[in-house]
């Protein structure tokens, strides 16, 4: 029903907030152990190992603080 089908999107709603609030992130987590997501080689997305004006890490919505990112390697 309608009703259930809606209990069920706000129980969802608040497992992910209080995910938020706990501090529960899964990339974050792959990160601290030494993991980083990202499979693309550097070479093959011609990596800068230096910011060139406005193209930087910091910036890309794919970095994940303090040195990886979700798509290069």
């Amino acid at each position: 029903s309608r009703r259930d089908m809606l209990k069920g999107i706000a129980i969802t709603a608040g497992v992910v907030a209080a995910g938020t609030v706990v501090g529960v992130n899964p990339i974050g987590a792959a990160h601290a152990a030494g993991n980083c997501p990202g499979t693309t080689p550097k070479a093959e997305v011609q990596y800068q190992p230096h910011p060139k004006g406005k193209a930087q890490c910091s910036v890309c919505a794919n970095f994940i603080a303090p040195k990886c990112c979700k798509v290069v390697a």
